[in-house]
Order: C-alpha cells, then structure tokens, then sequence
C-alpha cells in the first residue's frame, strides 16, 4: 500500500518532469499556482531540491524580457520566503 507522501511526492516529481514540455515563461506561473494550493503537495524539500534548481538558472537568462524576468524573481522571493518559515 502507498502512502499518501509517497503518492503526493510521485505527483509533484510528474508536475516537475511535465513543465519540461512548456514555455520557460510560463513555468514559473504553474509553480506559483502549486505553491499556493496545498492539494498539489509541494513542499519544502520538494521546493528546494526539484524547483529552485529548475528557476534560479532563469535568473541570467538573456533571454526573458523585464517584466518576464521580474516575475521570475517575484516567484523566487516568495518560495525562498516559504522556506524561511
């Protein structure tokens, strides 16, 4: 029988392969949405070893216009925030 960790943990590791597919863009908005749903389980552990290794190489993307890079750092402020808690 699967716990019901194990089973949240299985659902977030599939969210994070999945957003592999989807526009750099819009990545950080899904993760922003997951945060701030606790159904979709993620946590702490899960935000520091599976996310943030994801979003911080946006940071010095050359790519992402202001607004996009902005974003991308208002979404960083507030999962760094949410482990310091």
């Amino acid at each position: 029988m699967i716990k019901i960790t194990e089973m949240r943990n299985n659902r977030v590791r599939e969210n994070a392969d999945i957003l592999q597919f989807f526009p750099a863009s819009s990545i950080p908005e899904i993760y922003q949405m997951m945060m701030s749903d606790k159904r979709y389980g993620l946590t702490v552990n899960m935000l520091a070893t599976r996310v943030l290794p994801l979003l911080i190489p946006q940071m010095v993307n050359t790519q992402l216009q202001y607004e996009e890079f902005a974003f991308v750092h208002q979404v960083l402020q507030e999962m760094f925030d949410h482990i310091d808690k």
